[in-house]
């Protein structure tokens, strides 16, 4: 009796001194928020792509872009990437991903979207090079949703940005698919975020350990029960 009273003890105390995370406090690291004015569309035969060098070191929480959305239904996703010996985003390593889509989107003006990347759980260090890719399964031509998304001043009036630069996969200028190809000239517009108290990565939430330990001990007063009736 007093082994298994000892033993749930046990259980309690190692749940009790389990690490609680923080709320986590994000802070922005990379920026380029001059508007333009010009756009593109997300579609499904056009992704869009902005690299940025990391700031500062910690978890990734998070990115704006300016877009607006049209149709009825549009969609688009953000993906982190690293980037391939070219300096293109690496399709093949994408860190994480994260969506919007509905008809929320769909605005008389430009607004900031806010995509969330905190349960993907990305931990980034100063220097580090990553691109943000844009892709849509919107289909304008038989549909009418689209995103349009807003990028910065071209750069024969400064460059913006000095960290990265702005991508798509399909030339304007052929009308062709071009895998990886300069946008122009200029970046988009954005913002990324970076939380650098890590301890709230791959941390279990103190209820789901709690819940844990009560189940964990009725399973021994059950035993225990059981025992003795035999």
């Amino acid at each position: 009796m007093k082994k298994i009273e000892a033993l749930i003890s046990a259980v309690f105390g190692v749940i009790l001194l389990l690490p609680i995370p923080s709320n986590a406090i994000p802070v922005i690291d990379q920026s380029q928020t001059v508007n333009g004015g010009g756009t593109n569309n997300i579609t499904y035969v056009n992704r869009l792509a902005q690299t940025f060098t990391v700031g500062m070191s910690g978890l990734f929480t998070g990115i704006d872009i300016l877009a607006q959305g049209l149709g009825s239904d549009p969609d688009i996703t953000v993906s982190i990437q690293s980037l391939d010996t070219n300096g293109f985003p690496d399709d093949s390593n994408i860190l994480g991903s994260s969506t919007l889509s509905g008809p929320s989107l769909i605005t008389s003006s430009p607004t900031d979207w806010h995509f969330d990347f905190l349960a993907s759980n990305i931990v980034v260090n100063a220097g580090d090079q990553l691109a943000l890719v844009l892709s849509s399964t919107d289909d304008p031509w038989s549909t009418g949703d689209v995103s349009v998304v807003f990028w910065g001043p071209h750069s024969s009036l400064g460059d913006f940005y000095t960290g990265g630069g702005y991508f798509a996969t399909w030339d304007q200028n052929t009308g062709q698919d071009c895998g990886w190809c300069s946008a122009g000239g200029r970046d988009m517009y954005f913002r990324t975020y970076v939380d650098q108290d890590l301890s709230i990565v791959s941390v279990p939430e103190p209820t789901t350990m709690m819940l844990f330990g009560i189940g964990f001990a009725g399973l021994l007063r059950y035993k225990m029960y059981h025992i003795k009736e035999a």
